[in-house]
């Protein structure tokens, strides 16, 4: 038989791990290519970002998700990726290609950006990522 206080215990303690375990509080990187240096925006922030090589190791493909945390945005922001050299000048910057994505869809096809780059390319440098708010109309 239970008592009533180990009933209430777990109770609390069940009602606290289905609030916690459904969301996600913090960003979620993964990289192949070394550390790389995320910039959120005044009015968007990066949910998820996942680089890595392709099957052929010939091209990085990126991929990843921006939070919006205001209503009203009528337009997506823009995702940069800047290959930085040692002293953090501009080897090469991208704009990645936005898409408006499902919310029931995960990974590459629920991603909000994407994109491939040659390794050639970025070999030896330093990756980041921003996010330029382009035509966000919210009042934030």
């Amino acid at each position: 038989m239970i008592s009533a206080n180990n009933k209430w215990f777990s109770i609390l303690w069940l009602a606290g791990f289905l609030n916690t375990a459904c969301v996600q509080t913090t960003q979620y990187l993964y990289s192949d290519a070394g550390d790389v240096q995320l910039k959120k925006s005044q009015k968007h922030d990066f949910a998820y970002v996942r680089i890595r090589s392709d099957s052929t190791k010939q091209l990085l493909i990126i991929y990843g998700k921006l939070t919006h945390p205001h209503d009203g945005c009528q337009s997506d922001a823009q995702v940069v990726l800047t290959c930085l050299d040692r002293d953090g000048k501009t080897v090469f910057e991208k704009r990645l290609n936005m898409r408006h994505q499902s919310n029931h869809q995960r990974g590459w096809f629920g991603a909000g950006f994407r994109g491939q780059i040659e390794l050639s390319k970025v070999s030896g440098t330093r990756l980041s990522l921003s996010i330029e708010d382009v035509a966000c109309s919210c009042h934030r």
